[in-house]
This record gives C-alpha cells, structure tokens and sequence, in this order.
C-alpha cells in the first residue's frame, strides 16, 4: 500500500514546502513500515485527506471554471470528496485520485452506482 500522502506522483505532505513529486528513492509506494520512515510523513495529516486536497490545490493552482461548482454536490460514493475552495466547491475522486471536472462530478453525483471504476476497486 503506497503513503496516503502520495497522490498523482505528488508528495501531498504539508512538511514540504512545495507541492513536488518525491525525491528519488523515496518510499512513497512501499510498505507502511517504510513510508512511515520518511521525514515528510505525518500521521495526523494522512488522516484528512479533504485539508491535504484544498492544500494541494492553492499550492498547485489548478482550480478552474472547469473544476469549480457553486454548491456543494452529494454522492453516495465514499470515494466521493466534496472540498471548499475559493468561493466554490472542488470535487476529488478517490478512485482516480484526481479532481473531477463539473461534467465527471456532476456524472458521479447521479450514477455512482454504476461507475464501472468504481466496480473495479471492490471487485475481489
């Protein structure tokens, strides 16, 4: 199981002061036991996941008229993640492990159950 911190090729950890890919060597997609080594890692930030993405979004400056809603929406996925940002709402899917244009959110919000990514990861 790769760091919770690792996403995209990006290391999301707030002890960095740049978003930036790892270092070469690093331990982002091994063994909890090694990423747990790494001097970037953080406990308690891999657990909010949500206030890693919005950090991840100003530090990468991403967030578009494509990406940006004017209200909340809701999917009944738990790969689902809603996360204010700049007077708007950015949308991030756990599956792909990337934000969602208004157009994929708006697709996961009303058929999420027959997502067939989303089939992929909880099939055994």
């Amino acid at each position: 199981m790769p760091c919770p911190l690792y996403k995209d090729g990006l290391c999301l950890s707030p002890k960095r002061s740049v978003l930036a890919p790892p270092e070469p060597g690093s331990p982002c997609q091994k063994s909890q036991t090694e990423f747990s080594k790494c001097p970037y890692y953080d406990r308690s930030a891999a657990s909010n996941l949500e206030r890693l993405l919005s950090l991840a979004l100003r530090k990468s400056g991403i967030v578009s008229s494509i990406h940006l809603f004017n209200k909340p929406l809701k999917s009944q996925c738990e790969k689902f993640i809603v996360i204010p940002e700049q007077g708007g709402y950015i949308t991030y899917c756990g599956v792909l492990n990337r934000y969602l244009t208004i157009y994929e959110a708006e697709l996961c919000e009303k058929y999420y159950q027959t997502c067939p990514l989303r089939k992929l990861l909880y099939r055994s």
